[in-house]
């Protein structure tokens, strides 16, 4: 027995060596080439996943300008629509105003003098009007400029606010082809140079490009248009303007409104808002702006090399050297081919060779003048992220191989180890209970161990058949809870539909409903509002009458018979208040009404009616049917016409007779103060042009102060006719006027402010001149003396008028009158007009303030 279990020992081990060594050499053959291929493997993902992530991020690149390119798209059509809109509004105001020049140019009042300046040959206005108006048509200003010119007045308001409403804009400007200019900016620097324009014979502003692009273009006068790139006059720098045509209502084109834009301005507009900021790791280059058939609008001066254009002119001159660059004029022939196809369609994405490196150019194609918004980005920046994943993924996958054969070694060693172990011991049981771990784990629950040993394989057998039992009774109790879970789900899920539709549906239907009450609620409370307000505004007696009752009375109705509103109303009705010879009559027409046979005539009816007191007056009388909270009614009119009654015969004999006469008074008054205030007005000029003769200061002076006191007579005959009244004039607005006017002619700056406080008063024309005179030679003598070197102060008029004395105060802040000179008995001749003027004209009193600059007090009284 000892031999035979030998025999059986050395039997097993030499069984047990060749199946291990049979597995060492499988286990080696196995691993060898599956290294050889897991290693081969890695390199090849490596490659493979570099290649797809470059190709992905030059995807999301590509996708990431075009969108960056759409949304600047849309936000940059917002910004020229806007520019659009302003100078159309402003266009169709100019329009209107060339509809009717004679009337806009009569609205405006005193035209601002436009004065000759010699330098340039141009007239213009003064440096403190806000909006400098020039005209350089003519040498002369003829009579229709005059009125053209004071007409545009109307725009300079709307100049001013769309400065505000557009703060990018450098300056609003208004040209026309008679050769009146208007330009309005909050440029220091621009202000002063449009006063500098050269000669027109230099260069004439009709020629610039605001005013060609509709002169020479074929596509008609109508629309906004955008100028090219033109160096402007007024400032250093390129501009570009949006232009709109002025028509009169002919059709004719008079001039253009414009809206200048700096090209820096809409250079950094097209750069700006999140373009070129950092996103993830790309960045875009530029941005630019092109026309519909390549031109370029805007444009980074600095790239201009980079996409094979020349520089920039050294210099332009005026408007007219517009830059007429367009993208197709590069040298490179890429950027040429990259136009055309830019312009064949709305949008897209092109890659570009521009010097050494692959540019992406994307375009979008804006709506307004069809412009195409560009915008450029270098590949290799948008696409730097792809290298530095390739070096990530090469470092990784050495690490993985490092870690692969060590790994694998160490694996191969164990497996080794427990091979032979297993072998000798555990090849059989272990086996079997591999193949039936493997069907449970394909889901075979069927089968079970039928190993039964009292070792640790058989307790291991009995916890595989206990484990599969448990499995089989979790896998039934799962599948029952999921066709529960999945049936509740799907019953719920019904359920939430069917209460959503429902709520939907309610909730339109009160959204509607409420809508329509709450507009239908708010129309009838103000139609009822509005008819209230108008029935207690009218000045004609309404009411509302229903059973011989009133239901509502007017103001006008309380006020006409004397009783209260309260007295009225469900108390008394029309009968009580008709005298008895018109009562049937009356009675019978509201039955009728009422009764809606009545047939109502376009004349209302004659009766009398009887007052509170018992007075007996004349009422004109109508009515018609009304529904009154559903019962018939009837709405009538009372006018008291009493005293029209008595009065309107004998007006009606001397209404024609008078009107005749008052209509030839007026026309020979107006003719005689006309004529008159045109004669003073020849003799100032004769005055003007006399003075251009003489040399002598003194003699200057004299005819200065003359002219003075003529235009103060003439100011006195121009209110005259000017004014309703033909035979007096209100003294306070004839003041204020001729001192503003008289400080006007005799300073050139804002040097002297005139302020006017008075009560409003009329005096006849005999009283009015020598005031006028009197005031004027007091505003000659302030601005001469109180003044001196141009320094600056104010002049203010006081007039009042108490028990019918008139109290007139001429004051200045300026050095004062000295002490040793007396009004009375003064040498200057102004001064002694002023002293004949008050006490023999006027029979007053002048009295002299020195203690605050001078402040002349007159008073005398009214000897109407």
């Amino acid at each position: 027995m000892g031999i035979s279990r030998v025999f059986a020992k050395n039997v097993g081990d030499k069984i047990g060596n060749k199946l291990f060594a049979a597995f060492v050499l499988i286990v080696v053959l196995t691993i060898l080439p599956v290294a050889h291929h897991v290693l081969d493997s890695v390199n090849t993902f490596g490659n493979y996943s570099t290649r797809i992530n470059k190709e992905q991020i030059r995807k999301q690149a590509i996708s990431y300008l075009t969108r960056l390119c759409d949304e600047q798209g849309a936000r940059h059509e917002e910004y020229f629509a806007k520019f659009s809109a302003v100078v159309h509004l402003l266009a169709t105001q100019a329009s209107d105003v060339y509809q009717d020049l004679s009337a806009y140019a009569a609205m405006t009042g005193e035209p601002i003098p436009l004065h000759f300046q010699q330098e340039n040959r141009m007239y213009i206005t003064g440096p403190g009007e806000p909006v400098v108006s020039l005209y350089w048509g003519a040498s002369s200003m003829a009579a229709d400029i005059l009125i053209e010119t004071a007409a545009l007045r109307h725009l300079d308001s709307g100049l001013m606010e769309a400065e505000k409403v557009l703060p990018e804009a450098l300056a609003t400007h208004v040209l026309t082809t008679s050769g009146i200019g208007k330009y309005y900016t909050k440029n220091s620097q621009a202000r002063r140079a449009v006063r500098q324009l050269p000669v027109a014979t230099e260069f004439d502003q009709r020629n610039g490009a605001p005013l060609t692009v509709f002169t020479e273009s074929e596509e008609g006068q109508k629309g906004v248009r955008w100028t090219k790139i033109y160096q402007d006059d007024v400032v250093d720098g390129l501009v570009v303007t949006a232009s709109g045509p002025i028509v009169d209502g002919t059709g004719r084109l008079r001039g253009v409104v414009g809206i200048d834009i700096p090209l820096s301005t809409l250079v950094d507009t097209i750069l700006d808002a999140g373009g070129l900021e950092q996103q993830g790791d790309g960045r875009v280059l530029l941005s630019f702006l092109l026309g519909s058939s390549g031109e370029i609008i805007a444009f980074p001066i600095e790239f201009l090399s980079l996409f094979g254009l020349p520089s920039l002119p050294e210099q332009m001159e005026h408007p007219r050297d517009m830059l007429d660059y367009n993208l197709d004029q590069s040298t490179n022939p890429q950027v040429q081919k990259m136009v055309a196809r830019i312009l064949a369609k709305e949008s897209g994405v092109e890659t570009v060779l521009l010097g050494e490196e692959n540019h992406l150019v994307a375009s979008q194609t804006l709506s307004v003048h069809g412009w195409k918004l560009v915008m450029v980005a270098r590949e290799a920046d948008l696409v730097s992220s792809a290298e530095k994943t390739r070096h990530a993924l090469d470092e990784m996958i050495v690490s993985l191989k490092t870690r692969f054969v060590f790994y694998s070694l160490c694996i191969t060693l164990i497996i080794l180890c427990l091979s032979y172990l297993a072998v000798r011991n555990f090849v059989a049981p272990l086996q079997k209970l591999a193949l039936l771990a493997e069907r449970v784990g394909e889901g075979d629950l069927s089968q079970k161990s039928d190993l039964e040993r009292g070792d640790e394989l058989g307790a291991l057998a009995t916890a595989m058949n206990t484990m599969i039992d448990g499995l089989v009774s979790a896998e039934t109790m799962k599948k029952q809870y999921f066709h529960r879970l999945e049936d509740g789900i799907k019953t719920r899920t019904a359920q939430l539909q069917r209460n959503n539709q429902k709520l939907s549906a309610m909730m339109r239907d009160v959204h509607v409903e409420s809508e329509k009450n709450r507009k239908l609620s708010n129309a009838l409370r103000e139609r009822e509002r509005q008819l209230i307000a108008t029935m207690e505004a009218s000045l004609a007696g309404l009411c509302i009458v229903q059973g011989n009752r009133f239901k509502y009375v007017n103001a006008a109705i309380v006020k006409m018979f004397g009783y209260s509103k309260i007295e009225l109303i469900n108390r008394m009705g029309p009968i009580d208040l008709i005298a008895p010879e018109y009562k049937v009559e009356v009675m019978e027409r509201m039955s009728l009404q009422e009764e809606r046979l009545y047939r109502r005539t376009d004349q209302p009816h004659h009766v009398k009616c009887l007052r509170k007191n018992g007075e007996v007056f004349d009422v004109e009388v109508d009515g018609s049917y009304i529904p009154w909270k559903g019962v018939p009614a009837s709405v009538g009119t009372m006018i008291d016409i009493s005293d029209h009654v008595q009065v309107q015969e004998k007006i009606r004999v001397k209404e024609k007779s008078l009107q005749g006469l008052l209509q030839e008074k007026d026309l020979l008054l107006r003719e005689v103060y006309h004529r008159t205030k045109n004669n003073m007005l020849v003799i100032i000029s004769m005055l003007a042009l006399q003075m251009e003769e003489i040399e002598d200061q003194a003699a200057k002076k004299i005819f200065e102060e003359m002219e003075h006191r003529i235009r103060a007579m003439a100011l006195v005959h121009e209110n005259l006719y000017q004014s309703e009244n033909l035979v007096e004039i209100n003294l306070g607005e004839y003041l204020a006027k001729l001192a503003r006017t008289q400080v006007e002619h005799m300073t050139f700056s804002n040097q002297i402010e005139v302020r006017a406080d008075y009560c409003q008063v009329t005096v006849p024309f005999d009283k009015a001149v020598p005031v006028g005179l009197v005031v004027s030679e007091l505003i000659t003598n302030s601005v001469k003396h109180a003044f001196p070197s141009g320094k600056k102060g104010i002049i203010r008029i006081q007039l009042a008028v108490k028990k019918g004395v008139y109290y007139l105060v001429v004051e200045d802040n300026g050095t004062g009158l000295p002490t040793e000179i007396d009004v009375e008995n003064a040498t200057s001749f102004g001064l002694q007009i002023t002293s004949s003027m008050v006490v023999k004209q006027l029979g007053g009193t002048l009295a002299i303030d020195r203690s605050r600059g001078t402040a002349f007090h007159i008073t005398f009284k009214d000897r109407t």
